[in-house]
């Protein structure tokens, strides 16, 4: 049974029928709301995305939306509705390919203030030299968003383990690595080797100088 409780332990029992009887004005389009600029959106709001494709007879508006969207820079905030519930929605480019991005509704989304972060913050006393490291650190290991050198490690050594079960392998457990005793974390001494380490990454990837041209003689 399906049912809402509108006071402790008192409940409204609905019925599917009832349900799907919810008028929704978005049942069968995509309703666009406002055009806005993607960066205004912060990506807490975003859930899942989905690729667009015009059905027979739309694809001239399809294109038309696209074009315009590609020209002025603009997103389209929509409604739609999947699985008898209406969703907010993102209407964005991908290439030249429409896509729909389901978003949460504000009150769908914790709020930060719950986490009393200013309370944490006066809590602990953090030197500059501790700034200035960790600010080096993020320098260090800056780089281009390039999506395809990132991979899911798990489904890696997931499908690693299943073919070796199929194959009749011996499947050896790894040692735990031990848990580092104590709780005491020497931050400084940390943010130390790890700039160090960034740093010799940084100098190994570095680029050999070209050798210079000689002139051409007159």
């Amino acid at each position: 049974m399906r049912g809402y409780e509108y006071e402790p332990g008192k409940f409204v029992i609905l019925t599917d029928e009832e349900i799907e009887a919810v008028p929704i004005r978005t049942a069968r389009y995509i309703d666009i709301v406002d055009f806005i600029r993607l960066s205004e959106v912060d990506p807490v709001y975003y859930d899942k995305t989905y690729y667009l494709w015009p059905e027979k007879g739309g694809e001239k508006p399809y294109i038309i939306l696209r074009n315009a969207m590609r020209e002025s820079g603009r997103a389209a905030v929509a409604r739609v509705t999947m699985r008898q519930k209406e969703h907010l929605c993102l209407v964005r480019l991908v290439g030249d390919t429409l896509s729909l991005e389901t978003m949460f509704f504000p009150d769908e989304i914790r709020s930060t203030d719950e986490l009393h972060i200013g309370q944490l913050e006066a809590s602990v006393e953090i030197r500059q030299e501790e700034t200035d490291m960790a600010a080096k650190l993020v320098d260090n290991l800056t780089a281009p968003f390039e999506p395809g050198k990132y991979h899911d490690r798990y489904r890696e050594e997931l499908l690693k383990l299943i073919r070796a079960k199929i194959e009749g392998r011996e499947i050896v457990e790894a040692e735990p690595v031990p848990a580092p005793a104590g709780n005491v974390v020497d931050l400084m001494e940390r943010l130390r080797q790890s700039v160090e380490a960034t740093a010799k990454k940084e100098k190994k990837t570095a680029k050999k100088p070209s050798p210079k041209k000689k002139k051409a003689a007159r």
